[in-house]
């Protein structure tokens, strides 16, 4: 009798957390016109940094969006690798097993509380393929571009 309630309770385990992600909001974005949507999302939040990403994070088609702080609302601007400034965003896309970053953008990331949930919305922005070099300084392929939009949900 007491295997047949730890069954029970194993299979009851289960299938509730394969439901985990079911209420989460979905987030869309678009790369070159074709779509993409998930609503497994993960949150980071550090003393001096919030990030918003896709599960599993180096999926192909996946997302990263990070700021210096919590975002309440508000302007960013999208641009990478200078993590310290309040007011930018950065923004990595994965696409068909490629790495994509905004580079030099001026674009804006929007960002606004939906029932006490962030919401970020880019719209149409330049990403450019990057490696790393060997003294891991990043290199930019400018002849490799993708042009994203989307809309990005905290879960």
């Amino acid at each position: 009798m007491k295997n047949i309630i730890i069954r029970i309770a194993v299979l009851c385990l289960s299938l509730l957390s394969c439901n985990k992600y079911r209420n989460n909001q979905y987030s869309t974005w678009y790369v070159n016109g074709e779509e993409f949507k998930t609503n497994k999302v993960d949150i980071s939040k550090g003393e001096d940094a919030y990030g918003i990403s896709s599960i599993p994070q180096n999926s192909p088609n996946s997302f990263d969006i990070g700021f210096h702080s919590i975002p309440f609302g508000g302007k960013y601007i999208g641009r990478p690798f200078n993590f310290s400034d309040p007011n930018l965003a950065s923004m990595k896309i994965n696409y068909q097993n490629k790495k994509y970053k905004a580079i030099d953008s001026n674009d804006v990331v929007i960002c606004k509380r939906v029932n006490e949930k962030l919401q970020i919305t880019l719209n149409d922005t330049w990403f450019y393929n990057y490696d790393y070099g060997s003294n891991n300084s990043i290199i930019i392929h400018y002849d490799d571009s993708v042009l994203i939009k989307g809309v990005f949900n905290e879960p």
